[in-house]
């Protein structure tokens, strides 16, 4: 808990109270930068699978038990690819913009971070992004009697990881003004 400095003391403590909170901002700004670089990783490495998945769709059930290894391989890597960003970005980066916004609530359940993303125009829908997240989990679920199932959901996940590259790419520089007006508090 943070007690106040009142009266006199204050003015002797200020500087520890600035440099205090330039400290906490210049560790929130390297952590920003840090899960831009991680988000870029994922949809570096994404979209290159994407663009080896995409010509192979769309899947059916017959068809998964027929692939190669190495196109198991590019299937897998666009699970795993798509299942980090999307995560990254929801249980990570959506927290910190919202902190960097100073937007109202700081305990959040993830609905209500969907919810406040969306206000400050930083979402284009919740219920999209809740829609991506089922699909997320349905994908990383192991369904080796359900063929057709895991055809169907690699089928959506191959239009999935195309909306969520373009909605990384718009966000991005949105990030980037965010992480530069909080540079200038500094």
């Amino acid at each position: 808990m943070v007690y106040p400095i009142k009266g006199k003391k204050r003015k002797r403590y200020s500087h520890f109270i600035k440099d205090g909170a330039n400290f906490l901002i210049t560790k929130k700004v390297d952590i920003l930068n840090s899960l831009v670089e991680v988000c870029d990783l994922h949809a570096s490495r994404l979209h290159m699978a994407y663009l080896y998945v995409k010509p192979l769709s769309p899947f059916s059930g017959n068809m998964m038990s027929e692939l190669q290894n190495a196109q198991i391989s590019f299937v897998e890597l666009l699970i795993s690819r798509f299942t980090k960003l999307q995560d990254t970005l929801s249980s990570k980066l959506f927290p910190l913009i919202l902190d960097f916004l100073e937007a109202e609530e700081k305990t959040r359940s993830f609905l209500d971070i969907l919810h406040q993303m969306e206000k400050v125009d930083l979402l284009k829908s919740t219920k999209d992004w809740l829609a991506m997240r089922t699909l997320r989990n349905h994908l990383t679920q192991e369904y080796p009697n359900k063929p057709d199932l895991v055809a169907d959901n690699l089928n959506k996940a191959i239009v999935s990881s195309c909306e969520l590259l373009e909605y990384w790419t718009s966000l991005k520089p949105k990030v980037a003004m965010i992480r530069e007006k909080w540079i200038q508090k500094l």
